[in-house]
C-alpha cells in the first residue's frame, strides 16, 4: 500500500499539532511535556482547538527568515588596505516573508 503524499509544509504542521495534542493528553508523557513546555508556549492551549482555528492566528510561528548576503566593496586600493582583496559580507535576516507555507 503506497502512502498518502504530503504536498504542503502545512500538512506537515498539521500532523505535529494533532500528535501535539495526543501528547497533552498521554500521562505517561507528562514530564516530556513539562520539559518542552517553553518551545510550546506560543502554541497556546490548543486543547480545544481544530487545526485550522488554531493556524489562522499561529502560522506567523512557522515563517521561514530568508537570510541574504550581500558583498561590499572596498574603497581604496589593495596597497591602502592590507585586507582590500577580501570580501566582507553582512547577513541580513527578513523575518517578513513567507516562503512555502499556504
Amino acid at each position: 500500500m503506497m502512502s498518502p503524499e504530503i504536498k504542503s509544509k502545512k500538512q506537515y504542521i498539521r500532523i505535529w499539532f494533532e500528535f501535539y495534542k495526543l501528547s497533552l493528553l498521554d500521562p505517561d508523557l507528562k514530564d516530556n511535556i513539562e520539559k518542552s513546555s517553553k518551545f510550546y508556549k506560543p502554541w497556546g492551549d490548543v486543547s480545544n482547538l481544530k487545526f485550522d482555528e488554531w493556524w489562522k492566528t499561529s502560522k506567523p510561528l512557522f515563517v521561514e527568515t530568508l537570510e541574504y548576503i550581500t558583498t561590499l566593496s572596498i574603497i581604496g586600493s589593495s596597497s591602502q588596505k592590507p585586507f582590500s582583496n577580501h570580501l566582507r559580507y553582512i547577513h541580513l535576516h527578513r523575518s517578513d516573508i513567507c516562503l512555502g507555507i499556504s
